[in-house]
């Protein structure tokens, strides 16, 4: 069966919770969601992880599989046309922090190192995330 919306069938490609999901001009897809630390599914959530794809037309065709970067919850993304992934999400634990992080997409990669890294401000949730 096809799905209606996109005229594609909806496959799974990952476990997890907190979806964010961002589409340059050029069809570079970023998707960041936070995910397991093991294989095993143990309650012990936090790891955000990012996958890149290209979208053709209705087609999506992820390039990479979930990738760590760095630890987290609610995570909002957004990417620029020049391939910059901005990434924005909140710490945890019992003091509310707001971190960013930003990298240079290349290929089927992120590279995290090649940007910055930053605590931003004490608040939660980024908007745009889980709502």
């Amino acid at each position: 069966m096809r799905y209606p919306f996109f005229g594609v069938s909806p496959d799974q490609y990952a476990d997890g919770k907190w979806p964010s999901i961002a589409l340059n001009a050029g069809g570079t897809v970023v998707e960041i969601h936070d995910s397991k630390k093991d294989k095993n599914k143990k309650i012990d959530d936090g790891w955000l992880m990012a996958r890149i794809g290209k979208v053709d037309g209705t087609s999506l065709r992820w390039l990479s599989g979930d990738s760590h970067f760095t630890d987290g919850y609610n995570p909002a993304v957004a990417v620029t046309d020049g391939g910059v992934a901005l990434e924005v999400h909140d710490s945890g634990g019992l003091s509310p922090n707001l971190w960013y992080s930003t990298g240079r997409i290349s290929g089927s990669t992120i590279d995290w190192k090649a940007g910055e890294h930053s605590k931003y401000d004490g608040v939660r949730e980024p908007i745009g995330a889980g709502n």
